[in-house]
Order: structure tokens, then C-alpha cells, then sequence
């Protein structure tokens, strides 16, 4: 059983687009991540919800997180895993989306509820943390 959820200093925050082929991980998810070096997915399908989690470099699957420069965002390429997703949340794949997720800091993971996220337009698939040069 998970501890209750800490609420991080802002939203942590995903967003998918099929038609990008991108996952992006808004920086205010690894900033309560505390900038990990590597993370990885998980998901749970019957709950219909996935986490981003920070783990070791020899963790299973896990996506390395450059250093990055504040006009950078960190966006991951995975169609398998794009269809995946939206398949177990039943969203339109010409859509986009965002969703709001619960840091769970002794788990060193966030979590979000699929059913929960908004549709967004193409041109809000932006982290709006990152700094306009």
C-alpha cells in the first residue's frame, strides 16, 4: 500500500501526443523528482494509471534525463508506449493531453490517473517552466 500523496511545490504534470510520437515530462515532475538522473515508467492498467519514477541506471527500462538548459524541455519518443497508453485510457489518437499527478516521495515516484487528464490543443503541448530565450 502507498503512503498518502505530498503535494510538491507546483503541478506535476505529463503530457502525450500520438500525432508528436512525444511523452513530455514537465519540469516541475522531475523538479519533485529532485532532478534524477534516470526514470522509468510504470503502470498499473487495472487502475489506469502510470507513474514516473526515479530509478538506478541499471533499473529496467529506464530513460536517462540529461542535464538540461532552462529553455530545454524533456520529451521521450515511444509510439509502442504512446498506443498503450492510449488504448488502456480510450482517448482519441488525434487528440492531445495533459494530466495533473500526486508525488509519493518515499516511492521517489509520480502518479497520475489517465481518466483524469484534459485534452489540450497542439500548441499547448509545451512545458511552460522552461525559459524563453
Amino acid at each position: 500500500m502507498m503512503e498518502e500523496a505530498v503535494m510538491a511545490d507546483d503541478v506535476c504534470k505529463l503530457s502525450f501526443s500520438l500525432k508528436r510520437r512525444r511523452v513530455l515530462i514537465h519540469r516541475s515532475t522531475l523538479k519533485a523528482l529532485e532532478h534524477p538522473q534516470n526514470i522509468r515508467f510504470l503502470m498499473n492498467k487495472k487502475k489506469c494509471r502510470v507513474a514516473v519514477q526515479s530509478c538506478e541506471a541499471i533499473d529496467r527500462d529506464n530513460f536517462i534525463v540529461p542535464d538540461l538548459k532552462p529553455s530545454e524541455t524533456y520529451e521521450i519518443t515511444s509510439i509502442s508506449f504512446l498506443k498503450v497508453i492510449y488504448s488502456l485510457a480510450g482517448w482519441d489518437e488525434d487528440k492531445t493531453y495533459r494530466v495533473e499527478g500526486s508525488f509519493y516521495g518515499e516511492n521517489h515516484l509520480v502518479e497520475f490517473l489517465l481518466k483524469s487528464a484534459e485534452v489540450i490543443t497542439d500548441d499547448d503541448f509545451v512545458d511552460q517552466e522552461t525559459v524563453s530565450l
